[in-house]
């Protein structure tokens, strides 16, 4: 029997090979699981399941990141949450979204429904019916605002940047070990002004990677904060290279060993 293999969401082609290549590769390896499930037949035709912790250990990328990226993914319409693992125990299951218009899942079930299953047990269809009271705006409704982009494409970026707050300090939060707030005016008000200046989320994460590593453990491990990191010096933070201590061979004495007992 020959397969055809699931679309692509077409919003995946806007992303920044340079400074996206995380979201591009997680896009890959889903769209993997769906075909896999499209063929064995385990979940709905769109559907797959995913844990953070085998995703992070298949892409070795961190758990933070793998979880960051698929939040964004539900926030921009890449994906649908259908069942969310609780307290991370377990996979949780989405189904990917290639068109908004006309894929509404059906409200009441066959008697005789058939049953999916998944490394967490069984399920039913109707297990998947809360994606029935998703409404999404037709596109002829969209008119275009005064830049030129559709309403849409406005509602998808107010979404994100009100969800960056989050996911910038989180990933923070989980490198320095420490406990800032994202919902802060002074948190929000710089990571504004560096979005403003044209930089993107993937920048906030390679300011924050290298300064970790050069200030944790040192008398600098107390400026590891938003307002530091993301402050007027940002540009010069992104472009410096992590300090990697490394001992010259020169300075490595031999070691003379005495075989006298």
């Amino acid at each position: 029997m020959a397969y055809s293999f699931h679309k692509m969401n077409k919003d995946i082609l806007s992303f920044d090979c340079k400074n996206e290549g995380n979201k591009i590769i997680l896009n890959h390896y889903i769209m993997k699981k769906v075909n896999f499930n499209k063929m064995n037949g385990s979940l709905p035709k769109g559907y797959f399941e995913i844990t953070s912790r085998s995703a992070a250990k298949d892409l070795n990328l961190s758990k933070s990141t793998i979880s960051r990226i698929i939040d964004e993914f539900v926030n921009i319409g890449v994906i649908d949450i259908v069942k969310k693992s609780t307290l991370g125990r377990g996979s949780s299951i989405y189904k990917y979204i290639t068109e908004r218009e006309g894929k509404i899942m059906q409200t009441n079930a066959p008697l005789n429904e058939p049953i999916y299953k998944t490394v967490d047990g069984a399920l039913k269809i109707s297990d998947f019916k809360d994606l029935s009271s998703i409404k999404y705006p037709k596109e002829k409704t969209l008119k275009n605002s005064k830049n030129g982009t559709s309403k849409r494409e406005d509602i998808k970026r107010e979404l994100n940047k009100n969800n960056i707050y989050t996911r910038v300090i989180d990933y923070l939060n989980d490198k320095s070990n420490k406990r800032f707030k994202s919902n802060t005016k002074k948190t929000k008000t710089v990571i504004n002004a560096r979005l403003d200046e044209g930089f993107v989320e993937e920048d906030f994460y390679k300011v924050i990677d290298i300064k970790c590593n050069q200030w944790i453990n040192s008398e600098m491990e107390k400026f590891i904060r938003p307002e530091t990191l993301f402050s007027s010096k940002f540009e010069g933070y992104l472009n410096e290279q992590s300090i990697v201590k490394e001992e010259k061979l020169e300075e490595i004495e031999p070691y003379e060993i005495n075989f006298n007992y």
